[in-house]
């Protein structure tokens, strides 16, 4: 006997155990066990150059996704045998394929629709090309799969019940090194394979056109409402089911489903895609979700070589994508932080920088950030060789041309069709010129990327269905009203006479500290006039800046204004507080270390003003602006300090109604300062300061006010830093 050969007592025989699946595949979903005929027909398939089925009739619509939805390089040719009379109803959608511009031409040309049947024409263009070939006979029930390396022979069909759902047996056996019985075996099914090949009816021609019937043809208008329906329901993603059932675990919502199903279409159109859903949406799971899709899609695809997937993100958020990919069941998307490219050693730098040169899939989170084209962060993503990138922000739709310009750049211009790229290359070098009608062309460049619903659509999303809109919590949830009221601050009359007399000094600034060069823009100047137009906008804005930092920093405190114009220490000694933050303003100091030499400049001297180009003219401007600074520091000690202490009392007043308050300014020693004005209320609140260095309380902070916290009597005065990306949503109040 064979030593491959199991001798089988029947008469004592118990069954103990099923026997392996690649000898006898079965479909088999009971606990601790997965396993399906379809894993081993894939795996031939794969394997195979020439494959040959023999199935029922109820087999075509799995031949549709499984020939018409994925490339497979090594497969060179498909025969097919059909028994019985084939299904002419068909199923109410295909999936999604993206197909060559030229078939999709020929194919509205046709009238049919390219979304629902994308993977019925795939099938027929693979039967014209004659890569698959397809026959039909008559009371044929056999079901016999043959590759180059395997044959099985069994009960299942080639349908999606037959090869994972429905209890079948089979056997599979190999050519080669398995013994002579089962190489012998093989060679058998083979023959019986290709002799009901032989006997079959060729069926090309009425498959084609029973294909056809299946998208049936309609108007141009009902094609594309049933495109239109089939990316925003999405509904085409529960074909791929082993990916449908992975992310049904992470109880995505109606909108995440969508928003994945939207995102998909346009990457496969246009390679990148812009996320743009308000703060609150869940962008971080739909985005880790989305993701997923693209990956599996890559799979399905045959580019499972070209999978590595990288987030960028703020250090606050790494967290919370790594919690979403762990609810995904996966831990093999690497997240780093954007602050390594702008702050790390030199090391980490370059090692951030190489996985950025490895990804194939790279995901921008808080995009805005990459606005600014000269900052370190955006000049290391700018050489990406990512087949894909997704952007992920709240707040894209900037109206400054030179953002628009830019965020078209990082979604990549060689994904604009030929006549796009030329209007965008017309727009850039137009730059500061554009007008109304050009900023609507950038504008409709992004949407061909953007995926973006506002508060107001997403809650009437969710009135729909509201009980599928549940937090970690399974409370429903939706986008809440909004109340804003002000609130009164408090100064006296003698502190807005002395604002006024801060605010009339301010308008006299030139504004040397911003005219420190003077030089070419990155745009052409056609004319000396232009030039000169160019200079004294210049100065104009120099003027203008210096008067709004001044009311900037007044608005924000009075020792806020007394840093910017003496610095932080000046600041601390006279307001009698401490503050660990690094030295920082001090307009004097700046404008002494450089009074003595002139700007430095790019045009000729006589079209700038005498003082911007004589020497002892600049030193002496440069006295009267120190000068007037110093002016502006006496009036700032001279205020009374009840503006900063009606704003303590304001945020002790709201904790007697909320839990957990959180308190935003821009000006970090304005934090410090309010926090010692709380300190000396002996209030029962504990106060956090959280900005750039203060790492721990910052942690701190973000698992006290985290959905579903129970602490209370908190107050987090927050910088900027907190104010993107971090989930303080348990706080019930906040205040500007």
């Amino acid at each position: 006997m064979d030593k491959d050969q199991v001798r089988i007592d029947f008469d004592n025989f118990e069954v103990s155990h099923w026997p392996n699946n690649e000898k006898f595949p079965i479909n088999l979903n009971n606990p601790g066990e997965n396993r399906t005929v379809d894993k081993e027909v894939t795996k031939d398939i794969d394997n195979s150059s020439d494959y040959l089925i023999i199935t029922g009739f109820t087999s075509l619509s799995n031949i549709i996704d499984k020939f018409g939805t994925v490339n497979r390089p090594t497969l060179k040719k498909v025969r097919i045998v059909l028994g019985w009379e084939p299904n002419k109803h068909g199923r109410k959608r295909y999936p999604l394929v993206r197909l060559k511009r030229d078939i999709k031409e020929y194919w509205l040309k046709e009238g049919l629709s390219i979304i629902q049947g994308g993977a019925v024409i795939q099938l027929i263009e693979l039967i014209q090309n004659k890569t698959i070939a397809f026959r039909f006979r008559d009371k044929l029930h056999a079901k016999l799969y043959v590759g180059n390396h395997n044959a099985i022979l069994g009960s299942a069909n080639f349908s999606i019940s037959g090869l994972k759902k429905q209890e079948e047996a089979n056997i599979r056996v190999a050519k080669e090194e398995c013994g002579e019985t089962e190489s012998f075996q093989y060679q058998a099914i083979t023959s019986i394979a290709e002799k009901f090949f032989q006997l079959a009816t060729p069926y090309n021609d009425e498959l084609i056109e029973l294909l056809k019937n299946l998208i049936q043809q309609v108007t141009w208008e009902e094609a594309l409402a049933r495109a239109i329906s089939e990316v925003v329901e999405g509904d085409w993603l529960s074909s791929y089911v082993q990916l449908f059932s992975e992310l049904n675990k992470t109880k995505l919502w109606p909108t995440q489903w969508k928003g994945i199903a939207q995102a998909m279409i346009i990457i496969q159109n246009q390679s990148n895609v812009l996320i743009a859903d308000p703060t609150g949406a869940g962008k971080t799971k739909f985005a880790s979700a989305l993701m997923l899709t693209l990956v599996h899609w890559l799979w399905e695809n045959g580019k499972q070589d070209r999978t590595n997937s990288l987030i960028i993100c703020p250090p606050l958020v790494i967290n919370n994508w790594r919690n979403e990919f762990r609810a995904l069941s996966r831990v093999d998307y690497s997240q780093i932080s954007m602050w390594l490219f702008s702050n790390a050693g030199k090391k980490k730098m370059a090692e951030a920088a190489n996985d950025v040169d490895l990804a194939n899939i790279i995901t921008l989170d808080e995009a805005h950030n990459y606005l600014n084209p000269d900052s370190k962060r955006s000049k290391a993503i700018q050489h990406r060789k990512a087949d894909h990138t997704l952007l992920v922000t709240a707040t894209p739709m900037n109206k400054k041309a030179d953002d628009l310009l830019r965020l078209i750049e990082l979604l990549d211009v060689d994904n604009l069709s030929d006549e796009d790229f030329k209007r965008f290359k017309l727009l850039r070098e137009k730059k500061r010129k554009l007008d109304k009608n050009d900023l609507s062309s950038l504008k409709s460049f992004i949407s061909h990327f953007l995926v973006r619903r506002t508060k107001a659509e997403l809650n009437k999303e969710i009135d729909k269905e509201p009980e599928k809109y549940l937090n970690k919590e399974g409370k429903q949830c939706r986008f809440p009203i909004q109340l804003c009221p002000t609130y009164k601050t408090g100064e006296t009359k003698r502190d807005i006479e002395i604002a006024i007399q801060i605010a009339d000094l301010a308008q006299k600034l030139k504004g040397v500290i911003y005219l420190r060069s003077i030089l070419r823009p990155d745009w052409e100047l056609a004319s000396e006039e232009e030039e000169q137009i160019y200079i004294d906008r210049r100065i104009r804005a120099a003027n203008a800046l210096c008067g709004y930092m001044i009311k900037a920093s007044l608005r924000s405190s009075s020792a806020a204004l007394l840093e910017h114009v003496a610095g932080s220490d000046e600041a601390k000694e006279h307001f009698g507080f401490d503050s660990k933050k690094n030295k920082t303003g001090n307009q004097i100091a700046k404008i002494e270390s450089f009074k003595h030499k002139v700007p430095r400049k790019s045009f000729k001297h006589s079209l700038f003003p005498k003082w911007l180009v004589d020497k002892n003219e600049y030193l002496k401007i440069c006295n009267e602006e120190i000068n007037i600074y110093k002016k502006i520091g006496t009036h700032a000690k001279r205020l009374s300090g009840q503006r900063e202490l009606s704003k303590a009392k304001h945020l002790l007043r709201l904790q007697r109604k909320h839990k957990l308050i959180v308190a935003f300014d821009s000006t970090v020693i304005t934090l410090d300062y309010l926090n010692f004005l709380l300190m000396n209320q002996n209030t029962n609140s504990k106060v956090y300061v959280v900005s750039g260095n203060t790492a721990t309380v910052r942690n701190e902070v973000m698992e006290i006010f985290k959905l579903g916290s129970t602490s209370k009597n908190c107050i987090a005065l927050c910088s900027d830093q907190m104010s993107e990306g971090a989930n303080l949503q348990q706080a019930s109040a906040v205040v500007l």
